[in-house]
């Protein structure tokens, strides 16, 4: 029996079981690492993880259940399970299945990762450890060099009619390495992920990690004051993951989100755009549909600067009287969907990262964010660790680490006064951010 048969049938059972509507999500995962070191490898790992989740509801009420074994009479328990905990929990009139409505056409899968051996592989990774070290003699230790792939399948279907599959892959690689030289000694990483095998390139990743760390050699303080700072790519993608929490329907709706009641209102300078698109080709969390079964959309957040709407879920947009915007996703099948942004990204501006730089008088680089986990997403207060390079009259003057970098997330917003051209995505399947390097104005760091 295959994926799609399986969903369809559980549903069968649960219907039998006494459910008036009734939802199967089928997951399988698979996951390979390779990790290697000084020319060995280290470990290789290939994880496998299969499971499937049922919700059932009794009128107002839904239930959740989940098996980790296919078999007919695991699939009978789980679906009567689900009834069973749906009859004992509490109403709640906005729970809701997903109507069956076409998804846009998505090449999520890569069959040319499968042809290539665990020995191609492991040349991927150290090819990553070669570039680091043939980068620059300081190199001196390689902490961390992986090569990874991760493929699912999914099948869903619902008492509505709906049933739909995907299968989808990517590879990519990751590298942390330590500079030494007479001044001390510094860590850099790089990483890259792909949707084709071909695409990706190990060089790259290693050359990252390795200019990274390099570049920070001889880092001092600089004194507290007030500057711009030039986010790259990567940076930029972290500070986006936190804003795209914050239009999470659910948190808006939980009152965690600054961003609660300001649709139609400025939040960002002008030219910011901000978009969430499931579909985005060769993003690395492209795919047909969401968690609920619900097509992949493209959905503007931001548009030159002024609030448009927030990501739901079948049930966030239930509750605010809309439509679900395709931002379903699963932790795990083992827990019910919850809205989350899949390829989130910024719109990119004409100008290059060079000339951002060369218009700035006195500021930072920053190439490395600490304790992001602490912005307070109600208040939009924040503090960061950071390092990167000084900049002055557009030249880039040395390395500064050790600084700390505070404020409010709405005020980087409304000062960000430049945007590049240069939008990298980083992420997985699932969620991902596609950022440019991006110039704000005005900032606090404190130093020294």
């Amino acid at each position: 029996m295959n994926n799609l048969d399986t969903v369809q049938q559980t549903v069968a059972f649960a219907r039998a079981a006494g459910a008036d509507e009734a939802e199967a999500y089928l997951a399988r995962t698979r996951v390979l690492t390779i990790e290697v070191g000084n020319g060995e490898v280290e470990t290789i790992k290939q994880a496998e993880d299969l499971g499937l989740a049922v919700r059932a509801l009794a009128g107002k009420r839904m239930g959740l259940s989940y098996a980790s074994d296919l078999d007919q009479a695991s699939l009978h328990r789980a679906a009567a399970r689900a009834v069973q905990v749906a009859e004992a929990s509490d109403a709640d009139e906005f729970i809701g299945l997903a109507d069956p409505v076409a998804a846009p056409n998505v090449e999520g899968y890569d069959p040319e990762m499968a042809r290539h051996s665990a020995d191609e592989k492991i040349d991927r990774a150290f090819a990553i450890e070669r570039a680091a070290k043939e980068y620059d003699p300081r190199i001196a230790v390689t902490r961390r060099v992986t090569y990874m792939e991760r493929e699912s399948n999914e099948a869903i279907a619902n008492s509505r009619g709906l049933g739909a599959e995907q299968r989808n892959n990517l590879c990519g690689g990751f590298a942390l390495v330590v500079a030494r030289a007479a001044q001390g000694q510094e860590m850099g990483s790089g990483s890259d992920v792909k949707r084709r095998y071909a695409a990706f390139d190990p060089q790259a990743v290693g050359i990252e990690a390795a200019e990274k760390a390099v570049a920070m050699l001889g880092a001092t303080n600089v004194s507290t004051q007030r500057a711009s700072i030039l986010l790259e790519p990567k940076m930029t993608g972290a500070f986006l993951g936190i804003i795209a929490n914050l239009v999470r329907a659910d948190n808006v709706q939980k009152a965690k989100s600054l961003f609660a009641g300001k649709v139609g209102k400025p939040v960002a300078a002008k030219g910011v755009t901000l978009v969430d698109d499931g579909a985005f080709a060769g993003a690395p969390g492209m795919r047909a549909w969401d968690d609920e079964g619900v097509p992949s959309q493209r959905t503007v957040v931001i548009a030159d600067g002024v609030l448009q709407g927030y990501l739901h879920s079948t049930y966030t947009a239930r509750k605010a009287n809309a439509r679900s915007t395709g931002n379903a996703a699963r932790m795990s099948f083992k827990l019910p969907p919850d809205a989350m942004p899949s390829n989130f990204a910024l719109r990119a501006g004409n100008g290059s990262p060079d000339a951002l730089r060369a218009g700035i008088a006195r500021g930072l680089w920053v190439r490395n964010l600490m304790n992001l986990h602490t912005a307070n997403p109600i208040s939009g207060e924040f503090s960061f660790g950071a390092n990167g390079l000084w900049i002055e009259n557009g030249k880039i003057v040395g390395p500064v680490r050790g600084v700390t970098i505070s404020g409010n997330l709405t005020d980087w917003l409304l000062n960000l006064r430049g945007i590049a051209n240069d939008v990298t995505w980083q992420g997985a399947m699932g969620i991902s951010v596609g950022a440019p390097t991006v110039l704000i104005e005005d900032v606090s760091i404190a130093g020294k």
